[in-house]
C-alpha cells in the first residue's frame, strides 16, 4: 500500500497546482474584467487619470495569463486616454505596443489591430506628420471595411481621420467630402440626435469655417452644440469646444463682444476639466488675445498670445507646427 500512496502523490501535487493555477486565473481575469469595467466609466466621466490607472493594471494581469485580445484592448485604451490628456508621444508608443502585440499573438486584421492603426494615426496627426497618419488610417480603413462592410461606426472614424489630414493640407473638397461620408453612416447608424454626429456637424463647420463661409459654419456648429448640451449638459470638453468655435466665427465676423462671450464660457470648461497645461486651453487662450486685439486692446491681446504659447512649447516641443503658430501671433502684435 505505501508503494501505492507514493506512486500517486506526484498526481495529486500536480492536480493540486493545477486547481490552484485555475483559482488564480479566475480571481485575476474576474478582478481585471472590474477594473477595466470601472476604467471605462471613469472615461466617459472624463477622469483620465484614474481610468488609466486601471487599464495599466487590468492589462499585466491579462498579460500574465497570455490573454491577448483582452491585454490589446487595454493597451488602446491606455492610448485612447493618453491622447485625451495631449501626451501624444505615450499615445503613440502605447498603440504601436498594441500593433506589435497583436501581430505577434493574435490573426492578422481583427477589430482591435485596426483601433491601434487608427491611435497610431491620431497621434502622428497631432504631432503634425501627415504621410504617416494617413498611412495608417487607411489600414484601419480596410480592415474594419473588411470586417464591417462600409456602414459601420468605425468605418466612419476612419473617414472623419482622412478628412482631418485633407484638411490639415488645405484640401478643403475632400475634407467635406469625407466629413460627410462620415456623417452619412453615422445618421443612418446612429439617428441624427447623436453626440457622433455632433461631432460630424462639428468638422463641417470648421472646413466652411476655412473656406469663409462663415454663415455655413455658424449653421453647423450651433446644430453640434444643440446636440452636446441635450446629451452631456454644460460642463463637458465638448461643450467647451463647440463654445469656443462659436466664439471664433463671431471674431471673424467682427461681433468682438459675442465672441469673447462664447470664448469664456469655453475656456472655463476646458480649465475645470484638463487644468491649465493642455492644448485646448492653450486654443483659447490664443483666440482670447485675438479678440482683445480686434477690440483694440492690444495689450491684453498679447498676455493671452503668451499664455497660449508657453503651453504649446510645454505639450508639444520647440519645432511644432502650433507653437510656430503662437510665435508668429505674439511677434506681430508687439511689433505693432
Amino acid at each position: 500500500m505505501k508503494r501505492i500512496v507514493l506512486s500517486i502523490l506526484p498526481l495529486l501535487i500536480a492536480a493540486n497546482i493545477s486547481f490552484a493555477q485555475k483559482k488564480l486565473f479566475k480571481a485575476d481575469t474576474t478582478l481585471a474584467g472590474k477594473w477595466v469595467e470601472q476604467a471605462l466609466l471613469l472615461h466617459t466621466q472624463e477622469k483620465f487619470d484614474t481610468a488609466k490607472v486601471l487599464f495599466e493594471k487590468a492589462s499585466c494581469l491579462y498579460k500574465k495569463h497570455q490573454l491577448w485580445m483582452p491585454y490589446v484592448n487595454c493597451l488602446n485604451k491606455t492610448s485612447l486616454i493618453l491622447f485625451s490628456l495631449a501626451d501624444y508621444e505615450a499615445s503613440l508608443l502605447t498603440a504601436q505596443q498594441s500593433l506589435q502585440e497583436n501581430q505577434s499573438n493574435l490573426n492578422k486584421d481583427n477589430g482591435a489591430e485596426a483601433e491601434a492603426y487608427l491611435l497610431v494615426a491620431k497621434a502622428y496627426y497631432e504631432k503634425g506628420e501627415l504621410a504617416p497618419a494617413l498611412e495608417n488610417t487607411q489600414n484601419a480603413l480596410r480592415i474594419y471595411v473588411k470586417l464591417f462592410g462600409e456602414q459601420h461606426p468605425d468605418v466612419a472614424a476612419s473617414y472623419t481621420t482622412i478628412g482631418d489630414i485633407y484638411f490639415d493640407e488645405s484640401k478643403y473638397d475632400p475634407a467635406i467630402e469625407y466629413y460627410q461620408k462620415a456623417l452619412q453612416i453615422k445618421c443612418t447608424l446612429l439617428g441624427e440626435t447623436h453626440t457622433e454626429v455632433a461631432r460630424s456637424y462639428s468638422s463641417i463647420a470648421f472646413v466652411y469655417r476655412n473656406k469663409g463661409d462663415l454663415d455655413k459654419a455658424l449653421e453647423y456648429y450651433q446644430k453640434s452644440l444643440q446636440l452636446w448640451m441635450k446629451a452631456v449638459g454644460e460642463a463637458h470638453s465638448e461643450v467647451g469646444y463647440a463654445y469656443n468655435n462659436i466664439g471664433i466665427i463671431y471674431y471673424f465676423k467682427g461681433e468682438y463682444d459675442k465672441a469673447l462671450e462664447y470664448n469664456t464660457k469655453g475656456l472655463n470648461i476646458r480649465l475645470k476639466i484638463f487644468g491649465e497645461q493642455h492644448p485646448d486651453v492653450a486654443a483659447s487662450y490664443n483666440n482670447r488675445g485675438s479678440i482683445f486685439r480686434g477690440k483694440g486692446e492690444d495689450r491684453i491681446g498679447i498676455e493671452f498670445y503668451k499664455k497660449a504659447l508657453e503651453i504649446r512649447r510645454k505639450v508639444y516641443g520647440d519645432t511644432h507646427r502650433m507653437v510656430a503658430a503662437s510665435y508668429n501671433n505674439v511677434g506681430p502684435a508687439i511689433m505693432k
